[in-house]
């Protein structure tokens, strides 16, 4: 694997993600990075 750049904007956070899974709701803490004022969890990255 090789570096090819850093992002300086980029950003790494720990958010309490809610989905609903059917009738249920569940929550749990997430690795998110944060990118132009744009969130996504971070394996989707």
């Amino acid at each position: 694997m090789k570096v090819l750049s850093v992002l300086e904007d980029a950003e790494l956070i720990i958010a309490d993600l809610e989905v609903n899974l059917g009738d249920e709701t569940h929550s749990s803490p997430t690795l998110v990075r944060s990118l132009s004022g744009q969130h996504h969890p971070a394996e989707h990255a």
